[in-house]
């Protein structure tokens, strides 16, 4: 109890992601969600967005703007209908949608939103971490659990809960 790994992944078109574990140390809960992008970034924490020609100015720096105020503009067809809906389920209604999606999917005969594989790579994520903490920090690479099916992938199955492209026609 008490240790703090920091898992970094290097994803193959250079990509990097970085993950923290923490469970126990004595501190205010904070998932730490962040995301970084060359023209724009995220913070749960902060519950505010950057995005570069969008962000308003703030004499030379440019400032943290609000979520609320960059909803109306971006937020996801799938997040108002939700909203409109009343969120369900725990962690924001995440859990609810991932599993709705899942299970639309099924009832069409349609590829689930998050596939057999994503999952094996994700969950592999754990013990790859213990294995390069055994090994001193030593890089360990991901089993490509596709072999190799994720570089000329099927074709992107349209629905409201698709991860791979945003199917505005589904709304």
């Amino acid at each position: 109890m008490g240790d703090v790994i920091t898992t970094i992944i290097k994803c193959a078109n250079g990509e990097t992601i970085t993950l923290t574990h923490d469970t126990s140390l004595p501190r205010p809960y904070s998932r730490g969600n962040l995301l970084e992008g060359s023209r724009g970034i995220w913070s749960e924490d902060k519950d505010g967005v950057f995005i570069e020609g969008v962000s308003k100015a703030n004499g030379e720096w440019e400032h943290w703007q609000p979520m609320e105020e960059i909803y109306e503009r971006f937020e996801h067809p799938l997040w108002q209908e939700f909203r409109q809906e009343g969120v369900k389920g725990g962690h924001g209604g995440m859990e609810w949608l991932v599993l709705r999606g899942f299970i639309e999917a099924v009832k069409k005969g349609t590829q689930t939103p998050i596939d057999v594989y994503d999952t094996a790579a994700w969950m592999a994520i754990t013990p790859l971490s213990e294995d390069s903490c055994h090994m001193g920090g030593m890089p360990v690479a991901i089993p490509d659990f596709t072999d190799g099916k994720w570089i000329d992938p099927r074709p992107i199955v349209r629905s409201k809960y698709c991860l791979d492209a945003f199917c505005e026609e589904c709304f």
